[in-house]
């Protein structure tokens, strides 16, 4: 129950982002930004009331701030702003079918770092997908254009 309102809740988010970053002239940093911190005090506040709580659990803090600032750059300083261009470019619906081809990545990281092979059933949803996603993007394209 609770992945159905995350996922109905991350829609209406990204519906809502793109109204107010292309209609409302919003910047995507600004809003990106307080996005974060409203999300994350929120996170915070949950954590708390339902948590077994202990606010600093680190042991070795050069190596988790090292990977808190390359978590920190590359999620929130990169992602969500190409995220946000993206929003701005192309409608929410296609920017989300388009999520689809995360199993590639994490197929090819896998094949990289864990020298993980592919099966068929992969390499066979990966090529739906793809058609998938071209027929989509050369429908939204007619539509653009009526």
């Amino acid at each position: 129950m609770a992945l159905l309102v995350s996922a109905i809740s991350t829609a209406i988010g990204w519906l809502l982002a793109r109204v107010v970053i292309k209609y409302q002239n919003v910047d995507i940093v600004i809003f990106n930004g307080i996005s974060m911190i409203i999300g994350g005090t929120m996170a915070l506040m949950h954590s708390y009331i339902y948590e077994n709580w202990q606010p600093l659990p680190v042991h070795n803090w050069k190596y988790f701030i090292l990977l808190l600032i390359i978590i920190i750059i590359n999620s929130n300083v990169i992602c969500y702003n190409l995220h946000g261009y993206l929003i701005k470019k192309f409608t929410v619906t296609y920017i989300s079918f388009a999520n689809l081809i995360d199993p590639i990545f994490a197929s090819f990281f896998g094949w990289l770092l864990l020298n993980e092979i592919s099966n068929y059933n992969f390499w066979l949803s990966l090529i739906f997908v793809v058609i998938g996603l071209s027929l989509y993007y050369r429908e939204s394209i007619k539509l653009q254009e009526l």
